[in-house]
């Protein structure tokens, strides 16, 4: 089959060439366009609880007739409310601070940008990190406020220089002028997984501003949660019910949740936390639209090329007929053909997906708030593959049916008077 498929490209090879390349682009700008979203929303390390995951990212506060705040939550909120909810399997309170936080190499030289998280113990319950070495916060650090740290693989590394990772056990880490024991390493999640990365966690009752006032008006703080649950729309409810308790208690404030707690994939897909009217539908009918665009659009093009290839076929087809060779045959035998491109054209395109990818051009498909960096689990779906190569494939294989059965229709002597 090998030999036939290669003299096929011999015989032609602008029309092979064209064939397999058109597939190739057809393929892989699809295959970047789906691994991107699906590395957005399926579940991969260290956020394997995705599908169950709500979160509470920032809350209104109306005070009387002076305004309102948009802020995150008090420590007085999350410990009285959302760590009791009841329709909640798991749930973590962690800081994401606005500024940007610095680390100290163990060698003194220049300090070095870090990303910091302020968690709870439940946060590693939440997120399931693969630990390289030692263990996460304890209870009883956190509610001791200890200095003590988690640290990322690749962060330890930058700042203790290479080793095992059972070397920087014990070690103190400094960032912003503070000291941290480490008591874990982890492997470190990427950028793109903005919920959970970090290089440097740490318990949020070590934070200095955990449990900041606000100039005394409740609710808002410097919290936010993620919260595992197997019934979102029980969840809300009882958010809601908060909600309507607390308002209607007094007068002087009044606070709103909004569309929250939302589910990472409307979260993941843009919904942002006041907006009650989004539609994941028309996301998903949009997104469907632009995958079929990238591969509808390629595929008639392709048909126009295989009926005028067929046109330069037909006294050969008609020569084959003559010699009883049936109309059943022959379109069994081009098609065949087609398959053999569509086949190398996968291949080639998979493999310029995977560049793609890993070189990070992907992020013209993303927004500003998420970094492309790919690892081969969000890239290596075997449902992301196989469903787009079967699609194109199906594709392919109606745009050349379509011209090859009407050359094949037509008289034997009509076939062989042709050029």
């Amino acid at each position: 089959m090998f030999s036939k498929f290669w003299r096929s490209i011999i015989h032609d090879k602008l029309f092979s060439t064209i064939y397999i390349f058109g597939t190739a682009l057809a393929l892989a700008s699809t295959t970047v366009a789906v691994v991107v979203l699906n590395s957005m929303i399926a579940p991969v390390y260290p956020e394997y609880n995705r599908l169950q995951s709500a979160f509470i990212s920032q809350i209104q506060l109306e005070v009387g007739d002076t305004g309102s705040y948009q802020y995150s939550m008090s420590y007085d909120l999350v410990r009285d409310q959302i760590y009791t909810l009841k329709n909640a399997t798991e749930v973590s309170a962690y800081m994401q601070p606005w500024n940007e936080s610095y680390i100290t190499p163990a060698d003194g030289g220049l300090e070095l940008p870090v990303t910091i998280k302020p968690v709870d113990p439940a946060f590693f319950e939440v997120y399931n990190f693969r630990f390289l070495a030692g263990r996460p916060i304890s209870r009883e650090e956190f509610e001791s406020g200890l200095p003590v740290a988690v640290i990322g693989e690749n962060t330890a590394r930058e700042t203790f220089g290479s080793g095992n990772p059972e070397d920087y056990l014990g070690k103190t880490v400094t960032v912003d002028f503070a000291d941290y024991k480490v008591v874990g390493v982890v492997k470190e999640p990427t950028h793109a997984q903005t919920d959970s990365y970090a290089g440097v966690y740490m318990p949020y009752t070590s934070h200095p501003e955990y449990n900041e006032a606000n100039n005394g008006m409740p609710c808002i703080g410097p919290l936010k949660a993620v919260i595992v649950t197997d019934d979102i729309d029980a969840l809300k409810a009882e958010i809601d019910d908060f909600e309507s308790r607390f308002n209607s208690s007094q007068q002087e404030y009044q606070v709103h949740f909004f569309a929250q707690p939302m589910s990472h994939t409307d979260k993941a897909l843009g919904r942002i936390w006041y907006d009650s009217d989004f539609s994941l539908s028309s996301i998903a009918l949009a997104f469907a639209v632009v995958i079929l665009s990238l591969l509808l659009i390629p595929s008639f093009n392709l048909s126009g090329i295989i009926s005028g290839h067929m046109e330069t076929r037909i006294a050969e087809m008609g020569l084959r007929k003559s010699f009883g060779a049936t109309r059943s045959r022959l379109l069994r035998e081009v098609l065949v053909e087609n398959l053999s491109f569509t086949l190398a054209g996968g291949i080639i395109g998979y493999a310029l997906a995977y560049i793609i990818l890993k070189c990070g051009i992907a992020d013209m498909f993303q927004d500003e708030y998420i970094a492309t960096d790919m690892t081969n689990e969000m890239i290596f779906s075997p449902i992301v593959f196989v469903s787009v190569f079967i699609i194109c494939t199906i594709l392919n294989t109606i745009s050349g049916l379509i011209p090859v059965y009407h050359a094949l229709r037509r008289p034997i002597v009509q076939s062989l008077n042709e050029e």
